[in-house]
């Protein structure tokens, strides 16, 4: 079971999301 790569991939994602939307933002 990859519970938690899983986890972690969505976790990384949602961080580069944001990251992204904060450089877009500036």
């Amino acid at each position: 079971m990859d519970v938690k790569k899983r986890f972690s991939e969505e976790q990384i994602i949602g961080f580069l999301r944001e990251a992204e939307a904060s450089m877009a933002g500036k």
